[in-house]
C-alpha cells in the first residue's frame, strides 16, 4: 500500500477531486467496491492515464465499456468582475482642504524610530492572518473588511462547492479560464416548462451555493433543482426555485409534515412534522448580496396534490439521464420523419 497527500491550491483541488470522482463512476451499478473504494482505485488510473475505471463486475452484459469516459471536469468560480482583472488601479487623489489656521500642536513623544521605520520598510503584511483553509465564510469577510483604511486589490469569490478564493488568485485564475455573465433572470417573466434554462439554473446555484435544507452543506453543484410550489402548480421561477440534495429533495417531496416557503429574497423558511421552523439562507449573501435581491412575485395554479408515502422513497430509474435523453431524441427523429419524407417529395418535381 502507498499513502499519496499533497497540499496545492484550491482551485487545482476541486479539479482534481472532481476528475477522481468522475472516473470512479465509469464502473457499472454491479461493481462490488464503494465508491470511496473506487476512487482510491482511480488515482491509479490516472496514474496510467486512463479515462475509465475497469470494472469488477465480472458479469458478461457489464456495460460499463459503453458509459461515458471520465474526461475533463469544470470548476465553476463565482466572482465579481473586477476580481477578472489584475491590473493595480490608481485610486482617485483626495481633493487639497482648504488651509486652516491651527494653533501650534505640542510636540508627540516619537519614542524608539528605529522599530517603526523597520515597519515602514519591511514586507507588506498578509491579507489574512490565518492560512485560508481555516476559515469559514462569515470569517473571511470579516477578517477583510475590519480594517476600513486597508485596500483590498479586488473583491473575493468562491469555488462552488470549494473555499473562498482571495482576488488576486481570481485574477490568477481568470487569465486560464472562460468568463461567462451570469444572468439575473429574477424579474422576468416565468419559463414556460418544467426544466429551467441553463442561464436560471445556473442563477440559482450561484445565489444559494449549498443545500437548502437546515444544517446540509451539500454543494449546489451536487443538488437538483426543486420547484418549492411542485410543477405546473408552481412556476418555474428563481423565486420558487431553490437548491436540494437527493435526500432532502426526497425529503421534501413525499414525507408529508416537511415543507419550506421562499421569500423572494431566497430566504428558506423549514417546517417539520411537529410543527417547528428553521430557516436558511442564500450561502451569497455575504459575498454577493446582489444575487438575492427581490424576486418577482408568483403567481400559482390550484393547489398541489398530497404527498402520498411516509418516507424516503421514490421510483427507481430503469434507465439513465443519459439512456432517456437519447431515447427522447430517438423518439422525436420517428416523429419528425414522415414530416420530412413529405417535405423531400414535395420538392421532386413536378410540383
Amino acid at each position: 500500500m502507498a499513502y499519496v497527500d499533497a497540499t496545492v491550491d484550491a482551485a487545482d483541488g476541486a479539479a482534481f477531486d472532481a476528475r477522481v470522482d468522475r472516473l470512479a463512476r465509469t464502473v457499472c451499478p454491479r461493481d462490488p467496491r464503494t465508491l470511496d473504494q473506487r476512487r482510491g482505485a482511480a488515482l491509479g488510473a490516472l496514474g496510467f492515464g486512463w479515462d475509465r475505471l475497469p470494472c469488477l463486475c465480472e458479469h458478461p452484459d457489464c456495460a460499463a465499456a459503453t458509459r461515458p469516459a471520465g474526461g475533463g471536469v469544470v470548476i465553476h468560480v463565482i466572482a465579481h468582475a473586477d476580481a477578472l482583472d489584475d491590473t493595480p488601479r490608481t485610486p482617485e487623489p483626495t481633493p487639497t482642504p482648504a488651509p486652516t489656521p491651527h494653533p501650534e500642536p505640542a510636540p508627540v513623544p516619537t519614542g524608539d524610530l528605529t522599530t517603526q521605520r523597520r515597519g515602514l520598510s519591511g514586507p507588506t503584511p498578509p491579507m489574512l492572518s490565518k492560512p485560508l483553509s481555516s476559515y469559514t465564510l462569515d470569517g473571511v469577510i470579516a477578517e477583510v473588511s475590519a480594517d476600513p483604511g486597508q485596500h483590498t486589490p479586488a473583491s473575493p469569490g468562491i469555488i462552488l462547492g470549494g473555499p473562498v478564493l482571495p482576488g488576486p488568485v481570481i485574477a490568477r485564475l481568470a487569465k486560464h479560464a472562460t468568463a461567462t455573465p451570469l444572468t439575473y433572470p429574477a424579474q422576468g417573466p416565468p419559463e414556460p416548462r418544467y426544466r429551467p434554462s441553463h442561464a436560471l439554473a445556473a442563477f440559482i446555484r450561484a445565489r444559494d451555493l449549498t443545500c437548502r435544507a437546515p444544517g446540509c452543506a451539500r454543494p449546489a453543484t451536487a443538488c437538483e433543482i426543486d420547484h418549492v410550489i411542485a410543477w405546473p402548480h408552481g412556476p418555474t421561477a428563481a423565486a420558487n426555485l431553490a437548491c436540494l440534495c437527493t435526500e432532502h429533495h426526497l425529503l421534501k417531496t413525499f414525507w408529508p409534515g416537511w415543507s419550506y416557503r421562499l421569500d423572494p429574497d431566497g430566504t428558506a423558511t423549514w417546517t417539520d412534522p411537529t410543527g417547528l421552523t428553521a430557516t436558511t439562507h442564500p450561502g451569497s449573501r455575504h459575498l454577493f448580496a446582489d444575487l438575492t435581491t427581490p424576486a418577482a412575485p408568483l403567481t400559482t395554479k390550484g393547489t398541489p396534490p398530497a404527498k402520498h408515502t411516509a418516507g424516503l422513497t421514490m421510483p427507481r430509474r430503469t434507465h439513465t439521464r443519459t439512456q432517456t435523453r437519447h431515447q427522447r431524441i430517438a423518439d422525436e427523429r420517428r416523429r419528425n420523419t414522415p414530416w420530412a419524407e413529405h417535405y423531400l417529395r414535395a420538392q421532386i418535381p413536378p410540383f
